[in-house]
């Protein structure tokens, strides 16, 4: 594993509310290396999805700094945030999002068409990525044509689609069996291991915690645990 970061938090802080402020995350610190495989536990109304929220680019951290890639990237306006989520992190969630009137192949076409990308490239791209999550017979099929399983994949290979620099999972198995979260998780695994991706996920299962090489637990607003596995 590389050990440069691609993701520093330094002490990040974020409230809700007007005059009666909310904290949400309080004095959130660490750092995470090029290749790492994370995931993120603790109760309902801990912070995980603001922390979450705030990796994405989607929230704006109240104070701290945030850094991608060596990058400050918590006090830039939409646009440039806008940017960034298109082009260096990739989105997972757990209700998969697809377009359901749309192929397997043109959901994961999506974000090259908005990074401008020609038609002929998007295509032979999304297929590339489709073949590497299994799913090169199935590329014409449209989402509510396919498994719960098989449209997480598809998921997956939109957001791996444009090369990110890290992955962020809000609950990749949530909806899903047990024998099918396995293969989810071992995917991620997998992209990991063969492509040095970074992968942070949140999840509320034990089971897949354990998955992960590493653990961040985060309670009442701040990080109660950071271990390795």
């Amino acid at each position: 594993m590389n050990s440069r970061p691609i993701v520093a938090l330094d002490a990040i802080n974020f409230e809700y509310g007007g005059a009666r402020k909310v904290a949400a995350l309080t004095d959130i610190t660490f750092s995470v290396s090029q290749g790492e495989f994370v995931s993120i536990s603790g109760p309902s109304g801990s912070g995980k999805s603001t922390l979450m929220n705030i990796l994405g680019c989607m929230l704006t951290p109240t104070s701290g700094s945030y850094q991608l890639n060596n990058e400050e990237v918590s006090r830039k306006n939409s646009r440039e945030k806008a940017d960034i989520r298109n082009t260096q992190i990739g989105f997972v969630f757990q209700n998969y999002n697809l377009l359901p009137r749309a192929s397997a192949l043109q959901n994961v076409c999506l974000p090259l068409t908005y990074g401008g990308f020609k038609r002929r490239t998007r295509k032979e791209r999304a297929i590339e990525v489709l073949t590497k999550v299994g799913l090169e017979k199935r590329i014409h099929h449209h989402s509510n044509e396919l498994s719960g399983g098989e449209q997480q994949r598809v998921a997956i290979a939109r957001a791996i689609v444009t090369n990110p620099q890290i992955l962020l999972a809000d609950e990749p198995t949530g909806n899903l069996d047990r024998a099918t979260g396995d293969n989810i998780m071992d995917m991620l695994e997998n992209l990991v291991a063969q492509e040095q991706m970074t992968i942070l996920f949140v999840t509320h299962d034990p089971d897949m915690v354990k998955r992960a090489k590493r653990s961040i637990k985060i309670r009442d607003s701040r990080i109660a645990g950071d271990e390795a596995q």
